[in-house]
């Protein structure tokens, strides 16, 4: 069975499937403009963004997890694109300090 669906219900859709993802964690800000993102319970971040926009991934497992998303048919590209778009939106209020996010580096991760 074949379901077609606008492009709104697809962005709501990934905007759920994020929220299910980021909703494991609590944001952290150092007040200048860093921010780190931590699993409950664990001490070491599984995401961080620097103060010119750069969020990083240190957790792979956490960034599989959400990569598997490009099993809706995206391009890692067009993924990054929607995830740079949702962070900064659902994280408006609380990145005052520095960039919005602007790029993903995955580097640490694509070296395992």
């Amino acid at each position: 069975m074949k379901v077609v669906i606008t492009e709104n219900q697809f962005d709501d859709l990934l905007n759920k499937l994020f929220d299910k993802e980021f909703n494991k964690f609590t944001l952290y800000h150092d007040g200048e403009g860093y921010y780190r993102w931590f699993k409950d319970g664990n001490d070491e971040p599984s995401f961080s963004k620097n103060y010119w926009g750069a969020f990083f991934t240190h957790n792979c497992d956490d960034w599989k997890s959400i990569l598997n998303y490009r099993s809706l048919g995206l391009n890692e590209s067009t993924l990054f694109d929607f995830l740079i778009d949702y962070l900064n939106n659902k994280y408006f209020e609380e990145i005052k300090v520095g960039n919005k996010v602007r790029k993903i580096n995955n580097d640490w991760c694509n070296k395992m």
